[in-house]
């Protein structure tokens, strides 16, 4: 139940307003300071030198800077605040118990309209009884009961106001408490190099930037020119890629770890994703760990050694002709299911597949036009997923697209996501981790799945999402991937998605918080699986 004291409620504000003025001002006096330091270039010369300036700079500068920005704001807020007190009781003794108005109150007016009701019939019957006698006209009680309804109208619009009061100051503090918990976080940021042994002396920039990367504050402070600081932040993120970190700020960010993937990747190397973006590679050399800021997993590749089919030019010869032969409707069915027997015979398992395949209508014309791209190359990759293979080479064809769908990046529920969507989009929800996993280790159901949009062309060929990993995996690959912990699935599907956008060169801000939010939402939704 809610109490609003009026004279309290104002003393308080006007107790911090005093507090923030004054704060402002002691504010104002270190930063000039700090200012004159930092322009000290000639005094302070040289490594150390430099170190000093560019520490306080990069970490109180920013801090003092945003400090004066939340003063005005937190101010401005307090002021709001005390006219919407005022507007609600304009009486500075006023005192309101939600307690009394929704309990005493209501009791008190119901019995008196229920009182008030009782005597009057029972006066009015009596009068009736001696109505022979003498006329006497009936009492009328409509005054009285209209005071009570007026009086019920009047006590809850006074709880409305009182609840929506309430409602609407603590939303408009949300963003003084975000704030509060920036200048915290950056805080202890700097404790945690303080703590390990980093002096104003020997402070690296680098090593901030790592830990401040996509900070609140510094997301604050960027200029107004900028009016989506997350562009901004895809740039130096890829500016911190190949940096070498520190020990300490690597134990500085733990607190920020979503989660670490050292599953299939190669030994004495770990991978560790943090809220703000960044992957970081921990490995090691000899005795030594070292610490890398990465732009994607690199997974241990398990290669397939495929004999090479002896050569026979003769065979060659036919079988290149049957090939193009096979990309005749109907005809090159026929020279597909020969050129499949003769390619078994030579032991290529993998054009065999292709040629086999290729007799079926449709996909016999990705499955041809591969077998001529795998003779041209001599290179075979994935030999134990030929539906795959045929998959990329369909959407070869097409053509790279050079933008995102509408809807693209979008994140929900399996069910959601299709709900949202319409026919001939062009896009599919595609789950993180996969709903195959998510059923056979937590017996989730695929419309449950957490999904993020992604193009699949629909009647078509190729799209981004034909190229995850999960997408039509099947045999050892499959197992190894259902035998994964919940977190390492999930990280390695993000980092999957990551890597295909931004080989497309579509990793955007809007992908990028898509991905988080993939991570968030099963964080949220399936607590148990990822948020250990």
């Amino acid at each position: 139940m809610k109490v609003l004291d009026v004279d309290l409620f104002q003393d308080g504000i006007q107790r911090n307003i005093a507090m923030l003025e004054r704060l402002r001002s002691e504010t104002d006096t270190i930063y000039q300071a700090v200012l004159g330091l930092v322009e000290m270039e000639e005094q302070l010369k040289g490594v150390g030198g430099n170190a000093i300036r560019s520490f306080y700079r990069e970490c109180h500068v920013p801090f003092l800077q945003f400090f004066r920005m939340f003063s005005e704001s937190f101010k401005k807020v307090l002021e709001q605040m005390e006219a919407a007190l005022h507007s609600l009781e304009p009486d500075s003794a006023g005192y309101i118990l939600e307690r009394f108005l929704e309990g005493e109150l209501e009791e008190g007016l119901t019995l008196i309209g229920q009182l008030t009701a009782s005597l009057t019939d029972e006066t009015n019957s009596i009068m009736d009884q001696v109505s022979d006698i003498v006329s006497l006209p009936h009492l009328d009680d409509s005054g009285v009961q209209e005071g009570v309804i007026n009086s019920k109208k009047k006590r809850n619009d006074t709880v409305t106001g009182l609840n929506v009061f309430d409602a609407t100051q603590t939303f408009a503090l949300n963003s003084i408490e975000q704030d509060l918990q920036a200048m915290d976080t950056w805080l202890a940021d700097m404790e945690g190099l303080f703590k390990a042994g980093v002096k104003d002396i020997t402070f690296v920039q680098s090593q901030w930037d790592v830990l401040t990367l996509r900070s609140h504050i510094r997301t604050e402070l960027f200029p107004k020119v900028y009016l989506n600081p997350s562009d901004l932040w895809v740039e130096k993120q890829e500016q911190l890629i190949g940096t070498m970190i520190t020990a300490a700020t690597f134990q500085n960010l733990e607190g920020k770890k979503v989660t670490t993937v050292e599953e299939h990747v190669e030994e004495n190397v770990k991978y560790h994703q943090y809220e703000n973006g960044l992957l970081i590679k921990e490995y090691t050399v000899g005795q030594t760990v070292f610490y890398e800021v990465v732009s994607k997993v690199e997974y241990k590749q398990e290669s397939v050694q495929v004999d090479n089919p002896k050569e026979n030019k003769v065979l060659d010869f036919i079988q290149t002709g049957l090939d193009i032969v096979g990309l005749i409707p109907v005809v090159g069915e026929v020279a597909d299911g020969v050129n499949g027997v003769i390619y078994s015979a030579r032991g290529d398992a993998l054009n065999a597949t292709l040629s086999f395949s290729a007799m079926i209508p449709v996909v016999g014309m990705a499955s041809t036009g591969g077998k001529l791209a795998v003779k041209g190359s001599k290179a075979i990759e994935d030999a134990q997923n030929a539906s795959k293979a045929i998959d990329i080479v369909k959407g070869g064809s097409k053509g790279r697209d050079t933008l995102l769908l509408p809807g693209e990046g979008k994140v929900g529920t399996y069910e959601e996501l299709i709900d949202a969507g319409t026919r001939g989009d062009n896009i599919t929800p595609h789950h993180m981790p996969s709903a195959k996993f998510l059923q056979t280790n937590a017996e989730v159901h695929k419309n449950d799945g957490v999904s993020m949009n992604m193009e699949h062309p629909h009647p078509g060929k190729g799209g981004r999402h034909r190229q995850t990993e999960t997408y039509g995996m099947t045999g050892k690959r499959l197992e190894d991937y259902l035998n994964l912990q919940p977190r390492n699935a999930l990280a390695r599907d993000i980092m999957d998605a990551r890597g295909i956008y931004i080989k497309e060169g579509l990793y955007t801000p809007e992908i990028r918080s898509g991905l988080m939010e993939v991570i968030r939402l099963n964080k949220s939704k399936y607590p148990d699986m990822f948020d250990r």
